[in-house]
C-alpha cells in the first residue's frame, strides 16, 4: 500500500533508512507538511497510541485489529473512528455565549457539533443492509458491531457523544459512510528520492457537496477525483455533463453502466431501479 499524509492523501515515499517523514508523529502517522500535521491534530489527539494511556493504547491496538478481520468494511468503520474523534474534540473548542457558529475558514475541516450534524443529515442504513448480508449473518454483525463499539467506548471514554452511542446507531454510522463517502485517488506530486514516480493513494472520503449528491442513470453531471492539477489535488470536482437549468438537481452515476448495476444499486444503496437502462 502507497504511503500517505494522514491528513490529505498526499503520497509520501515510503519511511526507512534513507527516508525520514520530517512531519511524522511519535505513532507512525506520516504528514506531509506542519500545516497537515496542524489541522489533523483536532482529532489525531484522541487517537495517537504515543499519546494514550497504556489501557487506552491497548484498546485501540485491539479494535484496529478486529477491524482488519472485516475487510469490506473497515475503511467505513475506521472513517467513523476518525470522525468520533473529531467531533468530539472539535467539542471543547471554548465558545463564546451567544456568538454565531464561526464557520470554517477555506479548506478546514469542520470539528464539533457542526461536524456531527452533517454527518447525521447524510442519507443511511446499517451497514450490513449495504451489504445485503442473508438473515442469518445479520445477528453476526451486530454482535461485532457491539464488540466494536466496546473498543471505541474504551478508546474515547470521556466523551458523552460516544458514551450514548447504541450498536444501531453506530451500525447507521458505518452505513452512513459507505454509502456518501467518495473514492479519494490523490496522485503524486513529485518522483521520490529514488527518481520513481510514487503510486497514487487511495482512501474514502466525506465531501460537504460531493457526498450529497443523488444518483440518476443519466446524469448531467460527472464526478471526478484523482486529478493531477496541484491546487486540486485530493479534491471531488463535479463536472456538468450538459447545460444546466437554474435549479436543476444535480445527479451522478455512482455505479457505471453494466449488467450488474441494478443489483449494485441494490445492494448497496437500497434503490431498486426499473429505468430503461436497469430494468
Amino acid at each position: 500500500m502507497t504511503a500517505a499524509c494522514a491528513r490529505c492523501l498526499c503520497p509520501l515515499a515510503p519511511a526507512g533508512p534513507s527516508v525520514v517523514w520530517p512531519y511524522a508523529c511519535e505513532c507512525g502517522e506520516g504528514y506531509c507538511s506542519e500545516g497537515c500535521r496542524s489541522a489533523a491534530d483536532v482529532g489525531h489527539r484522541a487517537l495517537c497510541a504515543a499519546a494514550l494511556p497504556i489501557e487506552k493504547a491497548q484498546a485501540l491496538r485491539s479494535l484496529r485489529s478486529l477491524l482488519q478481520e472485516l475487510p469490506n468494511v473497515c475503511e467505513a468503520f475506521e472513517a467513523v473512528l476518525l470522525l468520533l474523534a473529531a467531533a468530539t474534540a472539535g467539542s471543547k473548542t471554548p465558545q463564546i455565549p451567544g456568538a454565531p457558529e464561526q464557520e470554517p475558514e477555506s479548506g478546514q475541516v469542520p470539528t464539533g457539533p457542526r461536524l456531527w450534524s452533517l454527518v447525521q443529515g447524510l442519507a443511511g442504513a446499517p451497514w450490513w443492509e449495504t451489504l445485503s448480508l442473508p438473515p442469518p449473518m445479520v445477528s453476526e454483525a451486530q454482535a461485532i458491531t457491539a464488540r466494536v463499539l466496546e473498543f471505541i467506548q474504551a478508546v474515547l471514554s470521556e466523551e458523552e457523544l460516544v458514551g450514548d452511542l447504541s450498536v444501531g446507531d453506530l451500525a447507521m454510522l458505518v452505513g452512513q459512510v459507505r454509502m456518501n463517502a467518495v473514492e479519494a485517488i490523490v496522485p503524486p506530486a513529485e518522483a521520490d528520492a529514488q527518481g520513481e514516480q510514487l503510486q497514487p493513494a487511495e482512501g474514502l472520503a466525506l465531501h460537504l457537496v460531493a457526498s450529497t449528491v443523488n444518483h440518476a442513470c443519466e446524469p448531467n453531471c460527472a464526478l471526478q477525483s484523482g486529478l493531477a492539477l496541484a491546487e486540486i489535488r485530493g479534491w471531488a470536482v463535479l463536472q456538468a455533463l450538459r447545460p444546466l437549468a437554474e435549479g436543476e438537481e444535480v445527479s451522478i452515476e455512482y455505479v457505471g453502466r453494466g449488467a450488474d448495476r441494478h443489483d449494485e444499486l441494490l445492494e448497496q444503496w437500497g434503490f431498486d431501479c426499473a429505468c430503461r437502462h436497469c430494468g
